[in-house]
């Protein structure tokens, strides 16, 4: 939990918080400390309760559907497949994709709907919190989730053209969304030249001449030596 709290806010301001990271952690964990006091105090055990039972339920399975259906039908699996080859080299499991636009979103909805039906207002053994107890918990679940919602009006708003057309360009990529070297921008994701042998043959960038080079004879060299 606290490396995407961390990961989070480092990615969204790096110019300013990459270069001190030691001190943003430990801010961040003294504060994760002070905001932990009150739950081993004398009544500690009755608010972690009430976070336990509202943090971790229905705001939890709204995140995980939203970054599901997101990725798998907004973003695009075979974009992200593409993104996936570029960095490991080859193509994962058809069965990867098969899940992250089917079967996770049913299981995902399958559970929400579960956990809303059955939800019951929080209780301590016999102790039954008052209303407005539950009404704090609610606020405290929509926390995490209201800001999908706010940031999607936002980026509405701030686009330009139709309703369409802003729709249309809030769903897509940026132009910013990519590897951080043009090289790696440009990259060719077709399936790589093989040689006699069924060894591909790569091209190295950083080399002048981008003389290509034979990953079966730099193998042997390597077992030589």
């Amino acid at each position: 939990m606290l490396e995407a709290v961390l990961s989070g806010l480092i990615d969204e301001f790096p110019t300013i918080l990459r270069p001190n990271k030691t001190w943003f952690t430990l801010a961040i964990c003294v504060l994760q400390f002070l905001l932990a006091l009150p739950m081993v105090s004398q009544g500690g055990i009755y608010l972690l309760t009430m976070v336990d039972w509202y943090s971790a339920g229905v705001s939890l399975m709204i995140v995980a559907v939203t970054e599901c259906l997101v990725l798998a039908w907004l973003y695009g699996c075979d974009r992200f497949y593409d993104n996936i080859k570029m960095m490991l080299g080859s193509y994962p499991s058809i069965w990867w994709k098969i899940c992250w636009k089917v079967i996770t979103p049913v299981v995902l909805l399958g559970i929400l709907l579960f956990t809303m039906v059955n939800h019951s207002p929080v209780t301590y053994g016999k102790y039954e919190y008052p209303g407005w107890a539950d009404s704090l918990g609610w606020l405290m679940a929509m926390a995490s989730v209201v800001n999908i919602p706010v940031f999607a009006i936002i980026a509405l708003v701030q686009a330009k053209g139709t309703f369409m057309e802003r729709l249309r360009a809030v769903t897509q990529p940026t132009a910013e969304w990519g590897p951080a070297l043009n090289r790696d921008r440009d990259l060719d994701l077709s399936e790589p030249e093989l040689n006699e042998k069924g060894v591909p043959v790569i091209d190295i960038v950083p080399t002048k001449d981008e003389e290509k080079i034979d990953l079966s004879k730099s193998m042997e060299r390597i077992s030589t030596v």
